[in-house]
């Protein structure tokens, strides 16, 4: 009986943490839609995949290239 409680106790925890899981894309689909977006080019999309920093140093290049 102990046993049959722990254990719904336990499903009752464990499921919807678990379901919940599914609908947050993972870090595979989420590189796979940055290198979409490398492939058509949309820098706004490719710059929501990237860190702040990096997007910091490519505003920074793209600033001394400009200028080159």
């Amino acid at each position: 009986m102990k046993h049959t409680i722990s254990l719904m106790v336990t499903l009752f925890i464990a499921f919807p943490l678990l379901s919940g899981c599914k609908g947050t894309p993972g870090p595979k689909s989420a590189f796979e839609v940055w290198l979409k977006a490398i492939e058509k080019c949309d820098s706004a999309q490719i710059k929501a995949g990237l860190t702040t920093e990096s997007v910091d140093a490519i505003n920074k290049m793209t600033k001394q290239l400009k200028a080159f």
